[in-house]
């Protein structure tokens, strides 16, 4: 399957595959598995809760005694609990992510190779096989009796039979 049928039978050549990249026609859509440290630096610290607790520390401060502002220790303690947990959380999506990166198996210089599917560009020629999850838009060029789910997409309970031309979507199913 390709994005067109410029990519001819035997696939791109490395010059194409090094062209499209650098035009940016590669299939990298920046996903994220978790938000960046900065956003949950934000999100723990910025909040309603630390902004009443905080005032309320900054005025008991100017106005009474320091053993009166001790419940500012629960504002800290909060964030910090929060900050610790979801830094953990995030560290360990990222090492699943990795660890379940999907791949696709496409023709360059005349031969199958297997790739991830961010280094997937326009034009490439990819094999499916049963079981593989589109990951991009194409085109069929060649079908041997392909059939596909396309229930999350679209809610057809039953396969769908694609021939040569059909246009198939990303996260249908090769059944």
């Amino acid at each position: 399957m390709a994005g067109d049928r410029g990519a001819g039978e035997r696939g791109l050549t490395s010059a194409d595959v090094a062209e499209r990249v650098a035009q940016g026609q590669v299939n990298d859509q920046g996903k994220r598995t978790s938000r960046t440290v900065a956003q949950i630096l934000r999100a723990n610290v910025l909040t309603r809760f630390n902004a009443i607790l905080g005032a309320l520390v900054v005025v008991v401060l100017m106005i009474g005694e320091l053993r009166d502002a001790l419940f500012g220790i629960v504002l800290v303690a909060n964030s910090a609990i929060g900050i610790v947990e979801e830094l953990r959380a995030k560290h360990t999506l990222d090492r699943l992510s990795l660890l379940v990166a999907h791949r696709a198996r496409v023709w360059r210089d005349g031969e199958c190779s297997e790739i991830l599917v961010e280094q997937i560009v326009v034009d490439d020629v990819i094999e499916l096989g049963l079981g593989d999850q589109l990951a991009v838009d194409a085109v069929v060029l060649e079908s041997q009796g392909l059939k596909l789910d396309e229930s999350m997409l679209s809610g057809e309970s039953e396969p769908v039979a694609k021939r040569t031309d059909d246009t198939v979507l990303s996260g249908s199913f090769v059944v």
